[in-house]
Protein backbone atom coordinates (compact mmCIF):
# COMPACT_ATOMS: atom_id res chain seq x y z
CA UNK A 1 0.00 0.00 0.00
CA UNK A 2 2.88 2.34 1.01
CA UNK A 3 4.28 1.79 -2.50
CA UNK A 4 1.51 2.45 -4.19
CA UNK A 5 1.10 5.74 -2.34
CA UNK A 6 4.28 6.85 -3.01
CA UNK A 7 4.36 5.83 -7.16
CA UNK A 8 0.98 8.19 -7.14
CA UNK A 9 2.58 11.11 -5.30
CA UNK A 10 5.66 10.80 -7.49
CA UNK A 11 3.57 10.67 -10.76
CA UNK A 12 1.63 13.98 -9.31
CA UNK A 13 4.65 15.85 -8.68
CA UNK A 14 6.43 14.85 -12.15
CA UNK A 15 3.15 16.00 -14.05
CA UNK A 16 2.80 19.07 -12.91
CA UNK A 17 5.62 19.94 -15.33
CA UNK A 18 2.86 20.10 -17.86
CA UNK A 19 0.35 22.01 -15.83
CA UNK A 20 2.57 24.76 -14.38
CA UNK A 21 0.01 27.84 -15.91
CA UNK A 22 -2.76 26.39 -12.78
CA UNK A 23 -3.24 28.90 -9.89
CA UNK A 24 -6.83 27.88 -8.58
CA UNK A 25 -8.34 24.88 -7.98
CA UNK A 26 -9.92 22.83 -10.77
CA UNK A 27 -13.67 23.97 -11.70
CA UNK A 28 -14.48 19.36 -11.61
CA UNK A 29 -15.25 19.86 -15.47
CA UNK A 30 -12.25 17.68 -16.11
CA UNK A 31 -10.77 14.36 -15.17
CA UNK A 32 -7.37 15.44 -12.91
CA UNK A 33 -5.36 13.94 -11.13
CA UNK A 34 -5.43 16.65 -8.44
CA UNK A 35 -7.88 19.83 -7.21
CA UNK A 36 -5.15 22.32 -5.95
CA UNK A 37 -1.58 23.24 -7.36
CA UNK A 38 0.76 24.18 -3.70
CA UNK A 39 3.76 25.94 -5.34
CA UNK A 40 6.89 25.88 -2.90
CA UNK A 41 8.60 28.92 -3.62
CA UNK A 42 12.53 29.13 -1.78
CA UNK A 43 11.74 32.92 -1.20
CA UNK A 44 15.53 33.86 -1.70
CA UNK A 45 15.00 37.65 -2.42
CA UNK A 46 18.10 39.12 -4.11
CA UNK A 47 20.04 36.08 -4.07
CA UNK A 48 21.63 34.23 -6.43
CA UNK A 49 20.83 30.25 -6.28
CA UNK A 50 19.27 27.99 -8.91
CA UNK A 51 16.37 27.13 -6.38
CA UNK A 52 13.26 27.00 -8.62
CA UNK A 53 9.65 26.88 -7.87
CA UNK A 54 8.47 23.08 -7.35
CA UNK A 55 5.23 22.14 -7.21
CA UNK A 56 2.78 19.79 -5.71
CA UNK A 57 -0.81 18.92 -7.06
CA UNK A 58 -3.11 18.01 -3.52
CA UNK A 59 -6.75 17.17 -3.75
CA UNK A 60 -9.08 19.40 -2.26
CA UNK A 61 -9.55 19.32 1.81
CA UNK A 62 -6.35 17.02 1.51
CA UNK A 63 -3.51 17.33 3.45
CA UNK A 64 0.40 18.19 1.95
CA UNK A 65 1.82 14.82 3.02
CA UNK A 66 5.19 15.51 1.46
CA UNK A 67 7.44 18.46 0.68
CA UNK A 68 11.14 19.07 -0.78
CA UNK A 69 13.35 16.61 0.58
CA UNK A 70 11.06 13.92 0.22
CA UNK A 71 12.99 11.67 -2.68
CA UNK A 72 15.46 12.39 -5.17
CA UNK A 73 12.30 13.28 -7.49
CA UNK A 74 11.58 15.86 -5.04
CA UNK A 75 14.82 16.89 -3.94
CA UNK A 76 15.25 20.18 -1.44
CA UNK A 77 17.52 22.85 -2.90
CA UNK A 78 20.39 23.55 -1.06
CA UNK A 79 20.99 27.27 -0.53
CA UNK A 80 24.53 28.24 0.48
CA UNK A 81 24.70 29.39 3.93
CA UNK A 82 21.07 28.70 4.64
CA UNK A 83 18.81 26.59 5.70
CA UNK A 84 14.79 26.07 5.20
CA UNK A 85 13.28 26.21 8.40
CA UNK A 86 9.95 26.07 7.58
CA UNK A 87 7.26 26.69 5.06
CA UNK A 88 5.10 29.70 5.50
CA UNK A 89 1.92 31.49 3.77
CA UNK A 90 2.50 35.22 2.54
CA UNK A 91 1.27 38.13 4.27
CA UNK A 92 -1.18 39.96 2.69
CA UNK A 93 -3.22 42.93 2.31
CA UNK A 94 -6.66 43.80 2.38
CA UNK A 95 -7.27 43.08 -1.30
CA UNK A 96 -5.26 39.80 -1.10
CA UNK A 97 -1.81 41.04 -2.69
CA UNK A 98 1.14 39.58 -1.60
CA UNK A 99 3.93 41.55 1.22
CA UNK A 100 6.94 42.40 0.52
CA UNK A 101 9.74 42.10 3.73
CA UNK A 102 9.03 45.84 3.74
CA UNK A 103 5.28 45.77 4.31
CA UNK A 104 4.68 47.02 0.11
CA UNK A 105 3.10 45.00 -2.30
CA UNK A 106 5.49 41.96 -3.67
CA UNK A 107 6.71 42.24 -6.87
CA UNK A 108 7.62 38.72 -8.61
CA UNK A 109 9.02 40.70 -11.59
CA UNK A 110 11.57 43.06 -9.99
CA UNK A 111 15.13 42.61 -11.00
CA UNK A 112 16.66 40.15 -9.16
CA UNK A 113 19.34 42.47 -7.56
CA UNK A 114 16.54 44.72 -5.97
CA UNK A 115 14.13 41.66 -5.36
CA UNK A 116 12.52 41.13 -1.92
CA UNK A 117 11.73 38.52 -0.11
CA UNK A 118 8.43 37.98 0.71
CA UNK A 119 6.90 38.73 4.39
CA UNK A 120 6.21 35.81 5.91
CA UNK A 121 2.81 34.63 7.64
CA UNK A 122 1.46 31.50 9.59
CA UNK A 123 3.85 28.41 9.32
CA UNK A 124 2.20 26.27 6.92
CA UNK A 125 1.75 22.59 9.69
CA UNK A 126 2.14 19.91 7.57
CA UNK A 127 0.47 17.35 9.93
CA UNK A 128 -2.59 19.15 10.58
CA UNK A 129 -3.07 21.87 7.56
CA UNK A 130 -5.26 20.95 4.43
CA UNK A 131 -5.78 22.82 1.09
CA UNK A 132 -8.62 24.27 0.23
CA UNK A 133 -7.35 26.33 -3.07
CA UNK A 134 -4.03 26.37 -4.56
CA UNK A 135 -1.69 28.00 -2.39
CA UNK A 136 2.15 29.04 -2.43
CA UNK A 137 4.12 28.55 0.85
CA UNK A 138 7.27 30.42 1.11
CA UNK A 139 10.23 29.13 2.62
CA UNK A 140 12.15 30.32 5.87
CA UNK A 141 15.40 30.57 4.92
CA UNK A 142 17.53 30.92 8.26
CA UNK A 143 21.04 31.78 8.37
CA UNK A 144 23.32 28.42 9.22
CA UNK A 145 25.56 29.23 11.82
CA UNK A 146 28.72 27.64 11.54
CA UNK A 147 31.08 25.69 14.32
CA UNK A 148 34.62 27.36 12.77
CA UNK A 149 37.61 25.32 14.20
CA UNK A 150 40.96 27.47 14.45
CA UNK A 151 44.50 25.89 15.03
CA UNK A 152 44.61 27.38 18.67
CA UNK A 153 48.32 27.84 18.08
CA UNK A 154 48.26 29.43 14.04
CA UNK A 155 45.20 31.03 14.06
CA UNK A 156 44.76 28.94 10.71
CA UNK A 157 40.62 27.93 9.97
CA UNK A 158 41.18 24.06 10.02
CA UNK A 159 37.53 22.83 8.99
CA UNK A 160 34.46 24.83 9.45
CA UNK A 161 31.24 22.56 10.02
CA UNK A 162 27.56 24.31 8.75
CA UNK A 163 24.83 23.87 11.79
CA UNK A 164 21.47 24.60 12.78
CA UNK A 165 19.97 26.70 15.34
CA UNK A 166 19.43 24.55 17.98
CA UNK A 167 21.58 21.61 16.86
CA UNK A 168 23.56 19.46 19.76
CA UNK A 169 27.04 19.51 18.77
CA UNK A 170 29.41 16.77 19.36
CA UNK A 171 33.12 15.67 19.11
CA UNK A 172 33.90 14.94 15.61
CA UNK A 173 34.83 11.30 15.19
CA UNK A 174 38.18 10.79 13.61
CA UNK A 175 36.55 10.72 9.91
CA UNK A 176 35.87 14.13 10.20
CA UNK A 177 38.14 15.65 12.96
CA UNK A 178 39.99 18.77 11.54
CA UNK A 179 43.32 17.63 9.76
CA UNK A 180 47.20 18.92 10.12
CA UNK A 181 49.89 17.11 8.57
CA UNK A 182 52.41 16.08 10.46
CA UNK A 183 50.18 16.89 13.52
CA UNK A 184 48.29 14.70 16.07
CA UNK A 185 44.45 16.19 17.08
CA UNK A 186 45.04 16.39 20.90
CA UNK A 187 41.51 18.30 22.49
CA UNK A 188 39.29 21.27 21.58
CA UNK A 189 38.49 24.36 23.52
CA UNK A 190 36.61 27.39 23.87
CA UNK A 191 39.05 29.70 24.37
CA UNK A 192 41.89 30.74 22.52
CA UNK A 193 44.52 30.60 25.53
CA UNK A 194 44.01 26.57 25.36
CA UNK A 195 42.67 26.71 29.08
CA UNK A 196 38.87 25.18 28.41
CA UNK A 197 38.22 22.12 27.14
CA UNK A 198 34.87 22.35 25.24
CA UNK A 199 32.09 20.77 27.21
CA UNK A 200 30.41 18.93 24.36
CA UNK A 201 27.86 18.03 26.51
CA UNK A 202 26.00 21.22 26.40
CA UNK A 203 27.19 21.90 22.75
CA UNK A 204 23.93 23.59 21.49
CA UNK A 205 24.31 25.95 18.35
CA UNK A 206 22.50 29.53 18.61
CA UNK A 207 21.83 31.76 15.74
CA UNK A 208 25.56 33.10 16.14
CA UNK A 209 28.94 31.45 14.55
CA UNK A 210 30.84 29.48 17.31
CA UNK A 211 35.16 29.22 17.39
CA UNK A 212 36.74 26.04 18.51
CA UNK A 213 40.27 26.01 19.32
CA UNK A 214 42.09 22.97 18.27
CA UNK A 215 45.36 21.89 20.04
CA UNK A 216 47.28 19.63 18.00
CA UNK A 217 50.80 18.04 19.15
CA UNK A 218 53.99 17.49 17.15
CA UNK A 219 54.47 14.21 15.21
CA UNK A 220 51.62 10.80 14.54
CA UNK A 221 50.54 10.01 18.83
CA UNK A 222 48.45 7.69 19.80
CA UNK A 223 47.08 10.12 22.63
CA UNK A 224 46.29 7.43 25.70
CA UNK A 225 43.81 8.01 28.95
CA UNK A 226 43.08 4.94 29.68
CA UNK A 227 44.56 0.87 30.45
CA UNK A 228 42.84 -0.83 27.72
CA UNK A 229 44.16 2.01 25.19
CA UNK A 230 47.87 2.03 26.77
CA UNK A 231 48.30 -1.86 26.90
CA UNK A 232 46.99 -1.48 22.90
CA UNK A 233 50.06 1.24 21.94
CA UNK A 234 52.13 -1.19 23.65
CA UNK A 235 51.15 -4.27 21.53
CA UNK A 236 51.41 -1.74 18.53
CA UNK A 237 54.99 -0.19 19.29
CA UNK A 238 53.21 3.29 18.93
CA UNK A 239 53.84 6.55 19.99
CA UNK A 240 52.00 6.97 23.08
CA UNK A 241 51.31 10.30 24.40
CA UNK A 242 50.26 9.41 28.04
CA UNK A 243 47.15 11.80 28.91
CA UNK A 244 46.08 10.68 32.41
CA UNK A 245 47.42 8.82 35.54
CA UNK A 246 46.83 5.01 35.22
CA UNK A 247 46.17 2.50 37.44
CA UNK A 248 46.57 -1.29 36.49
CA UNK A 249 45.07 -2.89 39.43
CA UNK A 250 41.32 -2.95 38.36
CA UNK A 251 40.12 -5.24 35.46
CA UNK A 252 42.74 -4.20 32.94
CA UNK A 253 46.27 -5.59 33.65
CA UNK A 254 49.69 -4.97 32.92
CA UNK A 255 51.00 -7.11 30.44
CA UNK A 256 55.00 -7.70 30.15
CA UNK A 257 56.02 -6.95 26.41
CA UNK A 258 58.87 -5.96 23.97
CA UNK A 259 58.55 -2.50 23.24
CA UNK A 260 60.38 -0.54 20.24
CA UNK A 261 58.14 2.87 20.24
CA UNK A 262 57.76 5.79 22.34
CA UNK A 263 56.04 7.17 25.81
CA UNK A 264 55.73 10.51 25.99
CA UNK A 265 54.86 10.31 29.93
CA UNK A 266 53.53 13.98 30.17
CA UNK A 267 54.55 13.85 33.40
CA UNK A 268 51.65 11.24 34.31
CA UNK A 269 52.21 8.01 36.56
CA UNK A 270 51.41 4.44 36.05
CA UNK A 271 50.16 2.91 38.85
CA UNK A 272 48.95 -0.50 40.39
CA UNK A 273 51.05 -2.71 38.24
CA UNK A 274 51.83 -6.25 39.47
CA UNK A 275 52.89 -9.43 37.07
CA UNK A 276 54.31 -12.80 38.23
CA UNK A 277 57.28 -14.62 36.36
CA UNK A 278 57.97 -18.92 36.65
CA UNK A 279 61.44 -19.73 35.73
CA UNK A 280 61.12 -22.99 33.94
CA UNK A 281 63.35 -25.01 31.38
CA UNK A 282 61.92 -23.39 28.66
CA UNK A 283 60.99 -20.33 30.04
CA UNK A 284 63.90 -18.95 30.99
CA UNK A 285 64.06 -14.66 30.15
CA UNK A 286 61.96 -11.98 29.83
CA UNK A 287 61.31 -11.20 33.07
CA UNK A 288 60.29 -7.53 33.75
CA UNK A 289 57.71 -4.69 33.52
CA UNK A 290 59.03 -5.00 29.62
CA UNK A 291 60.93 -7.60 28.36
CA UNK A 292 62.98 -6.34 25.94
CA UNK A 293 63.34 -2.64 24.91
CA UNK A 294 64.42 -2.17 21.72
CA UNK A 295 67.31 0.10 19.78
CA UNK A 296 64.32 2.38 19.06
CA UNK A 297 62.63 2.49 22.54
CA UNK A 298 62.29 5.66 24.01
CA UNK A 299 60.69 6.67 27.35
CA UNK A 300 60.37 10.19 29.28
CA UNK A 301 58.96 12.19 31.81
CA UNK A 302 56.99 9.40 33.34
CA UNK A 303 56.70 7.68 36.11
CA UNK A 304 55.68 3.96 37.70
CA UNK A 305 54.98 3.62 41.11
CA UNK A 306 54.82 0.94 43.37
CA UNK A 307 55.08 -1.50 40.93
CA UNK A 308 55.39 -5.43 41.86
CA UNK A 309 57.20 -8.46 40.70
CA UNK A 310 57.16 -11.90 41.80
CA UNK A 311 59.86 -14.29 40.73
CA UNK A 312 59.30 -17.97 41.33
CA UNK A 313 62.18 -20.50 39.81
CA UNK A 314 60.85 -23.94 38.98
CA UNK A 315 63.47 -25.38 37.65
CA UNK A 316 67.56 -25.52 37.93
CA UNK A 317 68.32 -23.29 35.55
CA UNK A 318 70.29 -20.05 35.52
CA UNK A 319 67.75 -16.89 35.88
CA UNK A 320 67.94 -13.04 35.39
CA UNK A 321 64.99 -10.29 36.54
CA UNK A 322 65.13 -7.14 35.92
CA UNK A 323 62.90 -4.54 37.41
CA UNK A 324 62.13 -1.89 34.51
CA UNK A 325 63.18 -4.76 32.25
CA UNK A 326 64.78 -7.69 31.10
CA UNK A 327 66.90 -6.49 28.62
CA UNK A 328 67.54 -3.18 26.81
CA UNK A 329 69.39 -2.76 23.48
CA UNK A 330 71.85 -0.36 22.45
CA UNK A 331 70.06 2.87 21.19
CA UNK A 332 67.14 2.28 23.58
CA UNK A 333 66.81 5.96 25.58
CA UNK A 334 65.50 6.86 28.92
CA UNK A 335 64.74 10.49 30.47
CA UNK A 336 63.19 12.26 33.58
CA UNK A 337 61.80 8.78 34.34
CA UNK A 338 61.32 7.84 37.63
CA UNK A 339 60.27 4.18 38.97
CA UNK A 340 59.85 2.69 42.60
CA UNK A 341 58.43 -0.68 43.70
CA UNK A 342 59.75 -4.29 44.54
CA UNK A 343 61.25 -7.60 43.33
CA UNK A 344 60.03 -10.52 45.17
CA UNK A 345 61.96 -13.64 44.19
CA UNK A 346 62.59 -17.30 45.19
CA UNK A 347 65.64 -18.90 43.52
CA UNK A 348 65.62 -21.90 45.36
CA UNK A 349 65.32 -24.44 42.72
CA UNK A 350 67.57 -22.23 40.36
CA UNK A 351 71.05 -22.68 39.97
CA UNK A 352 71.20 -19.04 40.00
CA UNK A 353 68.84 -16.15 40.35
CA UNK A 354 70.08 -13.00 39.70
CA UNK A 355 68.01 -9.93 40.51
CA UNK A 356 68.79 -6.25 38.91
CA UNK A 357 66.72 -3.50 40.16
CA UNK A 358 66.70 -1.18 37.08
CA UNK A 359 67.58 -3.53 34.03
CA UNK A 360 68.97 -7.32 34.02
CA UNK A 361 70.75 -7.14 30.85
CA UNK A 362 71.50 -3.62 30.02
CA UNK A 363 73.14 -2.78 26.45
CA UNK A 364 72.32 0.91 26.82
CA UNK A 365 74.41 3.90 25.84
CA UNK A 366 75.22 6.10 29.21
CA UNK A 367 74.66 9.56 27.10
CA UNK A 368 71.00 7.75 26.37
CA UNK A 369 70.14 7.71 30.13
CA UNK A 370 69.53 10.61 32.05
CA UNK A 371 67.77 12.20 34.57
CA UNK A 372 66.45 9.02 35.52
CA UNK A 373 65.68 7.81 39.23
CA UNK A 374 64.89 3.61 40.22
CA UNK A 375 66.41 3.96 43.46
CA UNK A 376 63.28 3.31 45.00
CA UNK A 377 63.44 -0.47 43.92
CA UNK A 378 64.12 -2.87 46.21
CA UNK A 379 64.38 -6.74 46.30
CA UNK A 380 63.96 -9.35 48.62
CA UNK A 381 64.38 -12.84 48.77
CA UNK A 382 62.68 -15.92 49.94
CA UNK A 383 63.91 -18.27 51.75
Amino acid sequence: MKTKVRKTIVLAVLVLTAAMALSACSDGGSQALYDCLVTFNYNTGNMSTVAKDQYLGVKKGGRVIIQPGYSNDFTLYEISGYYVEGWYLAETDADGNVLDEDGNVFDANAEIESRKKVKLAAKWNFDADTVEKSVTLYANLVKSPSVIYKDGLTGEVVKTDSSRVGEAKSRPSSVVAPKKEGYTLYDYYSDEAMTEKVDWTSFVMTAEDVTVYVKFIEGNWTVVNNERAFNSALANNGKIYLDADLDFSGSTKWVARSFNGTINGNGHKLTGISVSFDGTKTDDSGFGLFTTLRSDADIYDLTIENAEIKFTAQFNGTYKVGFMAYEAEAGAKFNNVTVGGKITYDGRKSLSTEVNTWIAIDNTNSEDVTDTDYSAVTAEELN
